[in-house]
This record gives structure tokens, sequence and C-alpha cells, in this order.
């Protein structure tokens, strides 16, 4: 996660809102961090 910053191309975060191994809070995480972010998609 520490180097999402340095990702200068645009980035779509993909995230599924009841994942059971990875919580949500970190594609959160990752969109934030983002320079260049797309609107992320939050699958239900």
């Amino acid at each position: 996660i520490d180097k999402v910053p340095k990702v200068m191309s645009p980035v779509l975060v993909i995230h599924g809102t009841e994942d059971d191994v990875i919580n949500i809070s970190h594609g959160l995480a990752i969109y934030e961090r983002c320079p260049r972010p797309v609107e992320p998609l939050w699958v239900e």
C-alpha cells in the first residue's frame, strides 16, 4: 500500500462489500491513496 501513491496511471478499485477474506476498508485505503483514482466500484 505504500507504493500506491507512486502509481501515475488511473487506478480503478473494484471490491466486494461482503468480502469475508479482505475487508472493504483495504480497498478504500488503496482508493484514498491513489493520486489519479477512478470512481471506485463497490460490488454488493
